[in-house]
């Protein structure tokens, strides 16, 4: 473990650096993320289905499930973006690159699914809106647990 100091007028922020990688931004901590994020998504999806179309038969299954399936790709994706941007110092970035995947894949395929008929009717757009506002509240806690610095802010000495 090493110091890094910056004096930012009077307060220095003390930061510790871990040449290991800490197992919260580890790829087995990625894919534990991914599994949670699709295990909360699932019911979610399936409960916003029923809502959305007030009636549940194949076409809404399969409305809802491929709402769940774009929700999670774009949510892995912006996940891994985050862990990728945090190992390489700038988390900043990687929040950012995650947050075109998170919001721009819902986004195209509800556009894209809303032109087929059968989809549109079940409701597939505010099926995708629904499923992205939950993904959205628990991709962000997660991604703010797997990118969590060790930062202590304290009063500079004079």
């Amino acid at each position: 473990t090493s110091r890094v100091l910056l004096s930012v007028r009077d307060l220095t922020v003390d930061q510790q650096v871990n040449n290991a990688s800490p197992t919260r931004a580890s790829i087995l901590g990625l894919v534990a993320a991914c599994a949670l994020l699709a295990a909360i998504l699932l019911p979610a999806g399936l409960l916003i289905g029923w809502v959305v179309a007030w009636r549940f038969d194949g076409l809404v299954l399969q409305a809802a499930l491929i709402a769940v399936g774009v929700c999670w790709i774009s949510g892995t994706i912006a996940l891994a973006a985050a862990v990728v941007g945090g190992r390489l110092g700038m988390p900043l970035h990687g929040f950012l690159l995650g947050m075109l995947f998170r919001t721009g894949l819902p986004l195209a395929a509800g556009v894209a699914l809303n032109r087929v008929a059968p989809l549109a009717e079940a409701g597939i757009f505010t099926m995708i809106l629904g499923v992205y506002l939950c993904a959205l509240v628990v991709e962000t806690l997660l991604s703010l647990y797997l990118v969590q610095p060790a930062t202590r802010v304290r009063p500079a000495a004079s």
